[in-house]
């Protein structure tokens, strides 16, 4: 099947309890995630970044297939930026799940014609779905379709988050990724960690938990989260733990709506190495080996993608600059080493 999406049976857990294992250890996939700078490469650069991400012990590859990148104009399309990722990731013998998101500005609503990250609006969720369905021809037979990224924060969905509409583009774009590939599964959520707070952001279980009561429970084949924990440690106990990033509350919310058999896939996590809640570069590689040490004890996850090879400017003082495992000049942090 799929990457990630191997038959899982899992029972719940409760608070910090693992539970049994049902998902064996050693099937879990392993994977890395691009970033938003690297479907932008030209085919030189992105080569020498897959060159970097196979010194990693990962046999897939998450990326974005950016529909105001590809479709800036309506029926316009210029797959080249997916198309070579593609290249790289056959020719590399990588599977792939590909993210499906944010809208080109003539699909947005009127009122809102700001950020890429933005949701289309209502009366373009024909277009989404054609979109939809020609990435799911696009991409290999194998692929997983991941629909959005983050829809639980309104800087990554906008202007402000929303479970149904969520819902109602995640069933339009089952509806036509499973008529052009049958076989193909389609991952929801991509949840972001975060607390409930306002119209800001939805904690994972509350924004699965709407889309089940919502009734989108249909149209997806597993759920997807992105369990960072910045500088504490995932297996620690307290706030900042794994439990704050909503594994555990996710997976009860889908046993108890009867979704047991469902995996959750973490399709983003890492440790930044700068910036803000970030850890020191020689502490990073004490991080990662201990996410990888819960994740494969967890017995509803099937994939892990870490995010991700390359620092996006390691002189930032942002911290979203640092979560690679090479430094933005390509030289290697000792994660990187820990890690192989």
């Amino acid at each position: 099947m799929a990457a990630g999406l191997a038959a899982t049976t899992s029972t719940a857990c409760r608070g910090a309890e693992i539970g049994p294992v049902t998902t064996p250890a050693d099937s879990v996939v392993w994977g890395v995630s691009t970033d938003a700078n690297t479907i932008r490469k030209d085919r030189e650069a992105l080569r020498a970044w897959f060159d970097r991400a196979a010194a990693l012990p990962i046999s897939s590859c998450r990326t974005v297939a950016d529909w105001w990148l590809i479709e800036d104009r309506p029926g316009v399309r210029d797959w080249t930026s997916l198309d070579m990722v593609v290249d790289e990731c056959r020719g590399r013998g990588l599977a792939m799940t590909v993210t499906v998101a944010y809208a080109p500005e003539w699909a947005r609503d009127p009122e809102d014609r700001g950020p890429r990250n933005t949701a289309p609006g209502r009366e373009y969720v024909t277009a989404w779905a054609e979109f939809c369905r020609a990435v799911a021809r696009r991409v290999p037979a194998d692929s997983t379709i991941e629909i959005w990224n983050e829809p639980n924060l309104s800087a990554y969905w906008g202007p402000v988050q929303s479970p149904v509409r969520y819902g109602e583009l995640l069933k339009a774009a089952h509806r036509a990724v499973k008529d052009a590939a049958p076989g193909m599964p389609v991952v929801a959520g991509s949840l972001g960690p975060a607390a409930t707070v306002g119209t800001a952001s939805m904690s994972p279980p509350d924004f699965a938990g709407a889309l089940y009561d919502a009734g989108f429970q249909p149209y997806f084949d597993a759920l997807s989260v992105h369990p960072y924990t910045g500088a504490q440690l995932p297996s620690a106990s307290g706030a900042a733990s794994a439990v704050r990033a909503g594994l555990y509350p996710l997976r009860d919310v889908m046993v108890a709506a009867g979704d047991g058999s469902k995996p959750i896939l973490l399709t983003e996590f890492g440790t930044p190495t700068g910036g803000f809640d970030s850890v020191g570069v020689a502490e990073q590689s004490a991080h990662l080996l201990d996410a990888m040490t819960l994740w494969r004890l967890l017995p509803f996850v099937s994939a892990a993608y870490l995010y991700t090879v390359d620092d996006r400017d390691s002189r930032s003082v942002d911290r979203e600059g640092h979560f690679g495992v090479y430094f933005s000049d390509g030289t290697p942090k000792p994660s990187l080493a820990a890690l192989q």
